[in-house]
C-alpha cells in the first residue's frame, strides 16, 4: 500500500493484474494532477441523501 504524501490518494497492490487506487477525502485533498477528485467528492457529499429515506423501519411489535 502506498499513500501519496499529503493527500487522500492510496494505491494498493493486490493479487490482481492492475494496481488498485482509492481516494479517501478524510486523509487529505487530491494531488494537483487529479484535482477533479476533490470536486467529485464535494458533489457526492452535497447529494448525501439517506439511502433509506423512503423506508419505514418497524420492530417486532409492528411486524408481528
Amino acid at each position: 500500500m502506498n499513500v501519496v504524501a499529503d493527500s487522500g490518494l492510496v494505491f494498493v497492490a493486490a493479487e490482481q493484474p492492475k494496481v488498485l487506487s482509492y481516494f479517501i477525502p478524510a486523509l487529505g485533498t487530491a494531488p494537483h494532477w487529479c484535482s477533479f477528485l476533490d470536486n467529485l467528492a464535494e458533489e457526492l457529499e452535497e447529494e448525501k441523501g439517506g439511502v433509506y429515506e423512503d423506508y419505514k423501519f418497524v420492530g417486532c411489535e409492528g411486524a408481528c
